[in-house]
């Protein structure tokens, strides 16, 4: 993997945070990039047929817009390649507990990648909101809730492995 192909993947990743399951415009790539319009759509497809990334064609183009996959999103996160600013370094894996946080988290978005799901886009948003959660020092827990009713009716497959995260990682009481 190259160095273009890296810092494709991190912008993807970093928009994923913000924007889960959405893609990004090509446009916005080659702004934030510098780089020539070819050269863009060369490593772009190279990381797709890695399966890294997941491109939608346009108005008679083929490449209009691209999002990051699980894989994409595992490779990043597991690496050490991701360029995180100083306020999201407290998100490094530091022990075994962050490790297997990571590895759940990377697995169900993994298991989404490969399901043919009707409300991929839905299931991918409620467990990033999750993810997101849980790395924060408040944790919201309305939030957690609503989006763990959520997934047990439409995706119930989630549940056991968020709930050993939530549960068993963060002891996370949720009566308050």
């Amino acid at each position: 993997m190259n160095q273009i192909q890296k810092q494709i993947l991190d912008i993807l990743n970093e928009f994923n945070d913000q924007n889960p399951g959405y893609y990004l415009a090509r446009n916005y790539l080659l702004d934030k990039l510098k780089i020539d319009d070819k050269l863009l759509e060369k490593n772009a497809f190279q990381l797709r047929d890695e399966k890294y990334v997941d491109i939608s064609p346009g108005l008679g183009v083929e490449f209009s817009s691209v999002k990051i996959t699980g894989k994409g999103i595992n490779l990043i996160e597991n690496s050490g390649m991701s360029n995180f600013t100083a306020a999201e370094n407290s998100d490094e894996i530091t022990t075994s507990s962050d490790l297997r946080i990571k590895n759940t988290f990377n697995q169900i978005y993994n298991t989404i990648e490969s399901l043919n799901l009707d409300n991929r886009d839905k299931v991918i948003e409620k467990v990033s909101i999750i993810r997101e959660e849980l790395k924060k020092d408040e944790i919201n827990t309305a939030k957690i809730r609503s989006s763990t009713a959520w997934l047990k009716i439409n995706a119930s497959w989630t549940i056991f492995p968020l709930a050993q995260v939530i549960i068993t990682v963060y002891g996370l009481n949720w009566s308050k």
